[in-house]
């Protein structure tokens, strides 16, 4: 196993100015003092700065970054958003969006609502949100923020409705019917009105995150009724049947990703593997892979299927995988691991550790790493529009931050506190989750960026 960026607790900060540039970590003596003298220089001119920004940072509150009256949200049409990562296959990257790279402010809050799911989706009217416990899925105006419809009333025997997303104007979501167990459910997006609910596998209980392509919805769940199974299944939205449903002799099963006609299932220490491999049309396990726990969705390109690993001792923390045979192409190894999925842009790969936000070639050579504010948790994936990162954070210094994808340089960032869900963005409108400490209560806000 070739190790690429071992990072050492010496290495780690730069704080809200800069970046640090990566290479292949090499064995030349005097090229590695080097390097490390450069980081320690760095470090040390940083500091001052750096405290002065954080201080001048935490003077701001939410309410001061306020947008003027004059601006206002964009309130554009998307059909990028609809899903966790944007698509099917979890990419996270949209090139043909835009967010402002110079500022952020605040359009609207919504406070104490409850989470869904480790993504913000959206419809052209709505961003939805809600539904731990009874507390049902609500729908919120995208522009104003006003809450247009719930689903607390109309599913008043129904817990934990969780994993939206959004496709031709219908929001699919996973929730529990007391004894009856896990169920999909199918709600006109602009009304709230339910259209039909499903089963898609008997005995199903516990439900991950679904995804969709052409018309088959495909997740995980328990299987209630045992001690330690799991299915996968393929659920047509058309008919409303399933296609098909894998049992597996384990737990353990979480997100998943659809690509090259392959579902890419994540699993943790109770999985068989991080991640497993079935055939989209049949649910034939194809192929296992992955010694380690996996906990965000894999990333599946053409190319390659990016999978993180969640701290499991010994593991890299990034596995570049063959799409065809699950084999190792190659590895990525940081301090720490992490729950995020990977953004796949063109030939770069970025991902986020609590080490901080990183980028790599397609073939795994280090470009750069930003460590300012927004850049360290092992939750809630960035995503990438256009030529610009959003990424936020939880721990000692969370926030929300805008970084050139290019070069890792910040651009803007704003002092919320931590974001341990993915953002979504359209038009320069940003779209976030954000979780208060003092009372673990989670809120969404909308920003404008300029």
């Amino acid at each position: 196993m070739k190790r690429r960026a071992m990072l050492t607790a010496t290495g780690l900060g730069v704080g809200l100015t800069g970046c640090l540039r990566l290479d292949d970590g090499g064995t030349d003596t005097a090229a590695s003092t080097e390097r490390e003298s450069a980081t320690r220089a760095a470090t040390e001119s940083a500091t001052a700065t750096e405290t002065e920004e954080s201080t001048e940072a935490s003077r701001a509150t939410l309410a001061d970054l306020a947008c003027p009256a004059d601006r206002s949200l964009s309130g554009a049409a998307t059909d990028d958003w609809g899903r966790p990562q944007t698509d099917a296959a979890s990419t996270g990257y949209v090139p043909e969006e835009s967010v402002g790279t110079s500022a952020a402010c605040v359009a609207w809050r919504q406070e104490d609502v409850a989470p869904v799911s480790t993504a913000v989706v959206l419809s052209d009217s709505h961003v939805f949100a809600g539904g731990e416990g009874r507390e049902g899925l609500r729908a919120f105006d995208r522009t104003t923020g006003e809450q247009a419809w719930t689903t607390e009333s109309s599913l008043s025997d129904v817990i934990n409705v969780r994993n939206p997303l959004v496709v031709d104007g219908t929001v699919y979501f996973t929730a529990d019917i007391g004894t009856e167990g896990g169920h999909v459910f199918a709600f006109d997006a602009e009304t709230g009105r339910e259209r039909w609910r499903v089963k898609p596998a008997a005995g199903v209980g516990n439900m991950g995150p679904v995804r969709h392509e052409d018309g088959t919805l495909y997740g995980t769940s328990w299987l209630g009724d045992t001690d330690g199974e799991s299915v996968v299944w393929a659920l047509d939205t058309a008919s409303r049947t399933t296609r098909w449903e894998t049992r597996l002799d384990e737990r353990g099963l979480g997100s998943c990703a659809v690509g090259n006609g392959r579902v890419y299932v994540a699993g943790d220490e109770r999985a068989a593997a991080g991640v497993q491999a079935l055939d989209a049309s049949t649910g034939e396990v194809l192929w296992r892979a992955i010694d380690a726990q996996v906990a965000g969705a894999p990333t599946v390109t053409d190319n390659a299927v990016y999978a993180t690993t969640n701290d499991t001792r010994g593991a890299p923390s990034l596995f570049a995988l063959d799409p065809e045979s699950g084999g190792t192409r190659w590895t990525y190894e940081t301090l720490n691991g992490t729950d995020c999925s990977v953004i796949a842009a063109d030939d770069t790969v970025t991902y986020r550790t609590s080490d901080g936000l990183f980028c790599l070639g397609t073939d795994g050579t280090g470009r750069w790493r930003y460590t300012g504010r927004g850049a360290r948790s092992q939750r809630g994936s960035p995503v990438r529009v256009g030529e610009t990162v959003v990424v936020g954070s939880t721990g000692n210094d969370p926030g929300l931050a805008a970084v050139d994808a290019n070069t890792g340089d910040p651009q803007w960032s704003i002092p919320t506190p931590e974001v341990p869900m993915t953002p979504a963005v359209v038009d320069g409108d940003v779209y976030v989750m954000y979780r208060t400490n003092e009372d673990w209560k989670y809120h969404l806000m909308a920003l404008r960026t300029t």
